[in-house]
């Protein structure tokens, strides 16, 4: 909602076939695979151009960061 009434606009990149996220949700859905060790940063809206700044020039060692939109 808050998306919508701010009108903001959120982009990212499709890395996976949909066979691949299909087995990941399974996956985590069946607690196989746990999934919060792998979120090696979470950062607020107002740091992801930053950040996106610092993973376009390979300065990071993150896995998978998490936005937290409040």
């Amino acid at each position: 909602l808050q998306l919508m009434s701010k009108n903001l606009t959120i982009k990212g990149m499709y890395l996976v076939d949909q066979h691949s996220f299909t087995t990941a949700m399974k996956l985590i859905e069946q607690k196989k695979v746990r999934v919060e060790p792998l979120i090696t940063r979470r950062i607020k809206m107002d740091q992801v151009p930053e950040t996106f700044e610092e993973l376009s020039r390979g300065l990071h060692s993150d896995i998978k960061i998490m936005v937290q939109i409040e």
